[in-house]
C-alpha cells in the first residue's frame, strides 16, 4: 500500500474571491464584445449612406 499526502491546494475563501474575480473579466470581456458588435452594426449603417452620398457629391 501507497501513503499519499494529500492537502487542499487553496481555502474555499480564496476560491470564492478568484471565482468573483473571474465573473468580473467575463464582465468586461462581454461588455467590449457588446461594444464591437455595436460598432460593427453602426459601420455597417455607415456605408449604406455610402452611395447616396456620392450621388449628391457628384450632382454638386
Amino acid at each position: 500500500m501507497i501513503l499519499v499526502h494529500a492537502a487542499a491546494a487553496r481555502s474555499t475563501s480564496s476560491a470564492a474571491g478568484e471565482r468573483a474575480e473571474n465573473s468580473s473579466i467575463l464582465y468586461k470581456i462581454k461588455k467590449v464584445v457588446n461594444a464591437m458588435v455595436e460598432l460593427d452594426q453602426m459601420k455597417q449603417e455607415l456605408q449604406t449612406y455610402e452611395s447616396p452620398l456620392a450621388e449628391v457629391r457628384d450632382s454638386l
